[in-house]
């Protein structure tokens, strides 16, 4: 897949659909960025995540809304394996969003098979490998994305964004959860998630979705 090349390009992503994803976009829409949410069909309105309601906020706010699992695919059996996926696909494109072509690996586990039933459904497949991509070309069914974390510092994150600029890549950074407690292994602070947005404004990378730089 052929890119346009800029002075580095970043974009945003948050799995798992869960209702503080809703702080990140209070601030992401202040700050005037747009994102990219993957989300599990199934939990949608359940406790700690998401409601429909808010899924159509984001929407409307031209964010990405792509698929994601909450469990791990590889334990899925294949007849299993090909319902949700064909469920969640068909969620999404229902709903025309911006995104439905688009699906993100839980925990990055795959097998070839796995790829190949997401192949039928989605076009693009994300991993969480820590790198960052070749704006000359990508491997659509194995999109790099560097995964925030408790143990993740806010100067490594604004790294990313500094070498992103440098190589020419495409650099996406991609969330779970926001909270001051670390108490989840993937829980990043409020604070420093707002101290990265402003950084990203201050060095003038274009931040775009997810679906705006495939295009």
């Amino acid at each position: 897949v052929p890119m346009t090349k800029t002075s580095g390009v970043v974009s945003f992503c948050i799995d798992d659909g869960l209702i503080d994803t809703m702080q990140a976009f209070t601030i992401m829409e202040r700050m005037k960025i747009r994102g990219t949410v993957f989300i599990d069909v199934k939990e949608i309105s359940n406790k700690g995540f998401i409601s429909s309601a808010q899924l159509g906020d984001l929407n409307a706010a031209g964010w990405d809304i792509g698929g994601h699992n909450m469990g791990i695919l590889t334990k899925y059996s294949a007849e299993d394996l090909s319902k949700n996926l064909n469920d969640t696909s068909k969620y999404l494109k229902e709903r025309n969003f911006q995104g439905s072509n688009l699906y993100a690996l839980p925990n990055g586990g795959r097998n070839s098979s796995i790829i190949q039933e997401l192949s039928k459904n989605f076009n693009f497949i994300f991993n969480i490998d820590g790198m960052s991509n070749n704006q000359n070309h990508l491997v659509k069914t194995n999109i790099n994305r560097h995964s925030i974390d408790k143990h993740t510092s806010l100067a490594l994150a604004k790294k990313w964004i500094d070498d992103a600029m440098t190589n020419n890549e495409w650099v996406i950074i991609n969330f779970h959860t926001f909270s001051d407690t670390w108490e989840k292994e993937e829980d990043w602070t409020i604070e420093d998630f707002k101290s990265l947005m402003e950084y990203v404004i201050s060095s003038n990378i274009p931040v775009m979705t997810i679906s705006e730089v495939l295009k």
